[in-house]
């Protein structure tokens, strides 16, 4: 199965130096690419998003723009899984890869 789980952490994003906001752990889990068509899904703080893409390539790469000076992130995980843990249930919404938003 090519279906894989990527955890990352990112916190204590300072703010125009006045205070800090502590921001969530977010997972892009699930990249399925063995469904059809292929999804990624977004947790945050392990709660699925009801926002979803399909039709994703059948190669991707990730990337991360970080814009302040001290900010950071962190991939805390990236493992393989033998099923999804996605449900895509009642409310959620597939944004198709390619077209306009």
């Amino acid at each position: 199965m090519n279906i894989v789980k990527i955890a990352i952490s990112i916190a204590d994003v300072q703010i125009g130096k006045i205070f800090t906001i502590a921001l969530h752990l977010v997972s892009f889990r699930t990249l399925n690419m063995d469904s059809n068509p292929r999804t990624l899904t977004c947790f945050v703080d392990d709660a699925e998003q009801k926002n979803f893409v399909s039709n994703i390539p059948s190669a991707v790469r990730f990337y991360a723009f970080i814009s302040c000076i001290g900010d950071s992130f962190k991939i805390t995980k990236f493992e393989k899984l033998s099923v999804p843990t996605s449900l895509h249930g009642e409310g959620s919404r597939s944004w198709k890869w390619g077209k306009k938003w």
